[in-house]
């Protein structure tokens, strides 16, 4: 077996401490606080050699970037999408798949009320209430969801969501590429301002996963593009192409788009510049990125009234 590098030794050794200050500090203001202390220290000790020195900036840009995303995103899990859309199911059935995700924890396991842990698990009597559709819907949606092993219900009655979908926490990194993060709050209230039968509209906003560029949100060709002066935009015409809209109808393809909101914002956005039009996805519903200064951008833009 390999020896594990200095730099991996040293990852191991840092990551160690700062999971020994969370678990023996409850309070999560004096967790911060104890752990960003810890790495001013570091930074500041004149033996810290220049590999920890370059570990300890990567976890705090790491831990500042999360911080970021709960105070304005709030709390999500993360989408493979990949997969997901690979299925053969109505469009309407994989939003409510979506939304129903939102109310996972770690454990891959629903949970419903104000109650948390074994107490607050979602069973599946709960599920036509959560869902709010007809008890026809209601039968359908669950049909679906059961025969493509989206959720699993357990012998206890409980719900599970298949971890090849979906996952709350951190993703192998096998799978980062094909994940985004799905934020729990936006969803939920585009879905409770919805009517049953828009959920296929909103469904849209699934269609676009694969096209959101893991750096800067812009609907793209090369999504893992990072260079912006190299992204090759998506305008309104070709996303009718990729979608099978009807490109004489895209005036009200593009109402339909601007009528999605999230906390009173833009769920998609239209810039437009000299060499034409870009479409960008609010962070608010869906973030693909890891950099702080491009999510501070992407969050102040669709501020703007």
């Amino acid at each position: 077996m390999k020896r594990k590098s200095e730099y991996g030794q040293k990852i191991d050794t840092i990551q160690k401490h700062i999971k020994e200050i969370k678990n023996s500090v409850e309070n999560k203001e004096q967790q911060d606080f104890e752990i960003a202390n810890y790495i001013v220290n570091l930074l500041e000790n004149k033996e810290t050699s220049a590999v920890e020195t370059e570990i300890v900036q990567k976890i705090s840009a790491r831990d500042n970037l999360q911080n970021l995303i709960i105070s304005e995103l709030g709390y999500f899990y993360f989408n493979f999408y990949k997969p997901l859309l690979k299925l053969d199911i109505e469009r309407q059935h994989i939003f409510r798949f979506i939304y129903l995700c939102t109310y996972m924890n770690y454990n891959n396991k629903l949970e419903y009320g104000n109650a948390k842990g074994d107490n607050g698990l979602m069973v599946e009597k709960d599920l036509q209430e959560v869902l709010c559709v007809s008890r026809r819907e209601y039968f359908n949606t669950k049909k679906v969801l059961l025969d493509n092993n989206l959720i699993i219900i357990d012998k206890d009655n409980t719900i599970i969501i298949n971890k090849k979908y979906a996952i709350k926490g951190d993703v192998p990194k096998n799978k980062i590429k094909g994940s985004v993060r799905i934020m729990e709050k936006g969803i939920q209230e585009l879905y409770a301002k919805a009517k049953a039968t828009e959920h296929k509209k909103l469904a849209l906003l699934i269609d676009l996963l694969p096209y959101i560029n893991f750096h800067h949100n812009i609907i793209c060709y090369n999504p893992e593009e990072e260079n912006i002066l190299n992204i090759k935009a998506l305008n309104l015409s070709n996303l009718c192409d990729i979608l099978g809209y009807d490109k004489s109808k895209r005036t009200r393809f593009k109402k339909d788009l601007l009528s999605i909101r999230v906390n009173g914002e833009l769920t998609i956005g239209f810039f437009e510049t000299d060499k034409g039009k870009h479409i960008y996805v609010n962070p608010k519903a869906y973030y693909k990125g890891t950099d702080y200064s491009h999510l501070i951008a992407l969050v102040n833009m669709f501020r703007v009234k």
